[in-house]
């Protein structure tokens, strides 16, 4: 999201792998229906169409779930300036165009629309003898439940064609070797565990937790059931003003090892100043803590942590 600047303030921008493609395609849901009807708009698009053209193909995209477009679109060339709508509907079988627009000049083009391998297409056509400036937009939605592409489906490659999500519930998302959506049961995301799951080796998400000052007895920072996260290794760092007139730190990595009576922890770190803060391990009725002490400060500490455990 661009939070500077005139033309791109506020807007959204995605990086398909060579540029950052700015607001490319939205959809628009109708929360009537559970959001799963919807209209998809793409933005605008420069081209040319060539001189002399004969059924020149402008764009071709997936018949199934594309039974209504709009096109908004301008001309401008030698001849002058035409800013028109095309109305296209198909079933199926049958594609009809109507053309809506105003000229300034003597407009020396025509389109058409047909059914091709699956696609429908959008064709121009030019007895112009020089080539024409052209620029367009989309509005397209389905006459089923749904919109363009299904519900939901994704575009996997920078290309007109559209797949379905790959794999299953779960699975992470990602650029096959054909150049469309692919999975493997060896990459997931683990919602619960907020965790990429490799194979059953999960590396969770930065969390942040605060240390409280001058704790005596043991606080918990996190806890779970005994035996479902057998081995984790939890990488932290803290923050801390101990009275020295600067924040101090620390970093470190606790081993933590449970099974279903027991736990314990290794804690090895670095500082920069020693911060009063010592980790333990703490069983009881099936649950595994992980806690921890502190020295009094007056001031509490930062914690971050972000946790890789296998069984």
């Amino acid at each position: 999201m661009f939070r500077k600047g005139s033309a791109y303030i506020n807007q959204v921008a995605t990086f398909n792998g060579t540029s950052f493609l700015i607001n490319d395609t939205i959809r628009l849901f109708d929360s009537s229906t559970g959001n799963v009807n919807y209209v998809e708009i793409d933005s605008i698009k420069t081209t040319t169409v060539p001189a002399n053209a004969s059924n020149y193909v402008l764009f071709s995209v997936n018949a199934v779930g594309t039974e209504n477009i709009l096109i908004y679109y301008s001309l401008s060339g030698t001849f002058g300036k035409v800013i028109g709508q095309l109305m296209i509907t198909q079933d199926g079988t049958n594609v009809a165009v109507v053309d809506s627009n105003a000229t300034a000049g003597n407009s020396l083009v025509t389109f058409d629309a047909n059914l091709n391998a699956g696609n429908i297409r959008l064709l121009v056509s030019s007895t112009d003898a020089a080539s024409i400036g052209m620029k367009y937009t989309t509005w397209r939605w389905s006459d089923g439940a749904g919109g363009p592409t299904g519900i939901p489906s994704y575009t996997g490659a920078i290309n007109s064609s559209s797949v379905t999500a790959a794999g299953v519930t779960g699975n992470v998302q990602f650029k096959g070797v054909s150049g469309n959506l692919d999975a493997n049961a060896n990459f997931n995301w683990d919602s619960s565990a907020s965790a990429v799951s490799l194979n059953g080796y999960k590396i969770g998400i930065l969390q942040q937790f605060t240390i409280l000052d001058n704790q005596v007895a043991p606080q918990t920072v996190f806890s779970y059931t005994a035996g479902t996260r057998r081995f984790m290794m939890i990488d932290y760092s803290i923050e801390r003003d101990i009275g020295s007139g600067h924040t101090d730190t620390q970093v470190g990595q606790i081993m933590l090892v449970s099974n279903s009576v027991t736990a314990s922890i290794t804690d090895a770190h670095t500082y920069t100043g020693i911060l009063g803060v010592t980790f333990s391990a703490y069983f009881a009725s099936s649950t595994v803590y992980l806690q921890y002490v502190s020295t009094s400060t007056s001031n509490t500490g930062n914690m971050k942590y972000t946790i890789r455990e296998w069984n």
